[in-house]
């Protein structure tokens, strides 16, 4: 049970998880309660898992009677919700059913809405198992949670770079620019403004198309101020606006360095992606993001908000292409070592045994 199925990396978290455990053989499905969050349900459909969206129009009168519907009919062992909105809903509708309850937290507790903080910390205590994605995030909790980081696909050998692939080729970007990316929703929280002006101040002095910054992800609420914000830099012409991706994974072969510039985060996976795809990262030291990135090994750590040290960052791995190689191959050495899917599943598999017992 999760919030929505839209891009994002809660729900690509989901997603993996569900279409594991119908590989292996278990009944699965999953619902969801915001209906324009759909982008990933053709994926899970593809894959033979059950998908229904229990909101509505007025979603949070039409989501428990339709939540209620769905535990009757398909007589759950194991409930599984993420965020807390949902986890909130699948609580107080455990004492009318025998599902036992595990719950995964994907964001540190400071950061969520008062009313949401609030019913979470009353509920909580119906959870079976109470999981976190990081360690940063179950320390944010004043009760227990067990910590499983979030895990990805990794190819069993580290990837070659892509220097000419739909992603230059539809910006017009040439293989010799060192390419930054930043897969992120364009939302506040992820602060895209640190990231493009550091890029402006680390790269205004540089010729033309020396170095580019592509922003994916979806467009949130901060697009139009950062369009108009970036078109008053010096470097306008090298920062580009992607949009949303539904494999934006697919993308991150053909990029140099990996950024990410957001205030508080859990443990994103485009993050964990972009180690997969064996490219180094900048990033900022928030959540649970030090477990991933090891200072100056698989990539940068900065403070949050820090423009200059940001900046400073960009450019190193800029003129150090030697560093970006050996950091890129550190991170997918770490990534396939510590953040694998199959290790984030056996820890899963143990908690819903866990659960069960409870």
């Amino acid at each position: 049970m999760v919030k929505g199925l839209g891009l994002g990396g809660a729900e690509r978290h989901v997603v993996d998880i569900a279409i594991a455990l119908a590989q292996a053989g278990h009944s699965v499905s999953v619902c969801y309660l915001l209906p324009n969050k759909n982008a990933l349900v053709s994926e899970l459909n593809d894959a033979g898992v059950a998908v229904e969206c229990i909101g509505g129009r007025v979603w949070w009168i039409d989501v428990v009677p339709k939540f209620l519907r769905a535990v009757f009919h398909d007589k759950p062992d194991i409930v599984h919700a993420h965020l807390p909105v949902p986890a909130i809903i699948a609580r107080l509708c455990k004492p009318f059913f025998r599902y036992s309850l595990v719950f995964t937290e994907h964001n540190m507790l400071d950061r969520l809405h008062g009313l949401t903080r609030t019913a979470h910390r009353f509920t909580h205590a119906l959870d079976d198992v109470s999981i976190s994605c990081s360690r940063a995030v179950a320390q944010s909790l004043p009760w227990p949670s067990e910590v499983i980081d979030n895990g990805i696909a990794v190819p069993a050998y580290s990837p070659k770079p892509l220097k000419r692939g739909p992603l230059r080729s539809k910006l017009g970007i040439s293989e010799e620019s060192v390419l930054f990316i930043s897969v992120a929703n364009l939302w506040a929280k992820k602060n895209h403004r640190l990231l493009i002006d550091a890029f402006n101040e680390a790269f205004k002095d540089e010729g033309e198309g020396a170095a580019n910054l592509v922003l994916v992800g979806q467009d949130g609420t901060e697009r139009e101020r950062l369009e108009r914000h970036v078109d008053r830099l010096t470097t306008k012409k090298n920062i580009h606006f992607f949009g949303g991706h539904p494999n934006a994974s697919s993308l991150l072969p053909e990029a140099d360095v990996f950024c990410l510039s957001s205030d508080f985060e859990g443990l994103p996976i485009a993050l964990l992606e972009s180690m997969a795809a064996g490219i180094p990262s900048v990033t900022t030291k928030v959540g649970g993001i030090p477990s991933a990135v090891i200072d100056y090994q698989t990539g940068c750590l900065v403070d949050p908000r820090d423009q200059e040290n940001y900046a400073l960052a960009l450019r190193y791995l800029f003129e150090n292409p030697s560093v970006r190689r050996g950091m890129g191959e550190a991170a997918f050495n770490l990534v396939r070592k510590n953040f694998s899917l199959e290790s984030m599943m056996i820890k899963t598999i143990k908690a819903y045994e866990k659960a069960l017992v409870n």
